[in-house]
């Protein structure tokens, strides 16, 4: 509801905030530099055409975890598999098959559809993840108050967890889950889309490489 998305938008607001995004530059750079580790061994094994979506979906996926919950899954890699991960990666797709699917439209149908039952498996593993995560790191806030107080830069969690709105009421542990899946599915798949045309026309329209 709307008054629930306001309130919650204005908890976020300061995390925002230059001084607060500005020591994830570093975390950018070297999540950047697997990419292009990843671009230069497929030309030395001699591929001349270099297909990007999914690697800069792994990409942009990488900048979201670490930077939302600090949970380095070293995705970009691909050797490791990672549930989370790939639950992360099947919804997405799910979630446009969807709503291109004309069937998939009416929610029953999809809902006892296999795809639906991956659907809710893949919500279950992230839920229970993103909750353990969460309740962990709370535990420790308890513990000791000034655990991130003390850290070099705050994740999305820290901020999350020390956001009061007007009243002094901070968000449930359920809350903080909520806005989490938000930012990991909203954030890295439209980012991967906008960077990846973005590089498919600079190689179209080399003048402006420069």
């Amino acid at each position: 509801n709307f008054e629930k998305w306001q309130t919650r938008r204005k908890m976020l607001t300061p995390g925002f905030h230059y001084d607060i995004l500005k020591p994830y530059v570093s975390l950018y750079n070297d999540i950047v530099e697997v990419f292009l580790d990843k671009c230069e061994r497929k030309l030395q094994n001699g591929e001349t055409v270099i297909s990007v979506f999914e690697d800069i979906t792994l990409l942009t996926l990488d900048v979201m975890l670490q930077c939302v919950c600090s949970y380095k899954s070293d995705c970009q890699i691909g050797d490791k598999v990672d549930k989370y991960v790939n639950a992360v990666k099947e919804n997405s797709t799910l979630t446009v098959k969807q709503v291109t699917f004309i069937p998939y439209l009416i929610k029953p149908i999809f809902y006892l559809s296999p795809d639906g039952f991956a659907w809710r498996r893949n919500c279950k593993i992230l839920r229970e993840q993103s909750m353990a995560i969460v309740q962990a790191r709370r535990n420790s806030l308890i513990k000791d108050p000034n655990t991130i107080l003390n850290k070099d830069s705050k994740d999305f969690i820290d901020i999350l967890l020390t956001s009061k709105d007007s009243s002094g009421n901070g968000l449930t542990d359920e809350g903080i889950v909520e806005e989490m899946t938000t930012f990991l599915f909203a954030g890295h798949d439209t980012t991967a889309s906008a960077v990846s045309w973005t590089l498919h026309l600079l190689g179209i329209h080399t003048k402006y490489q420069t």
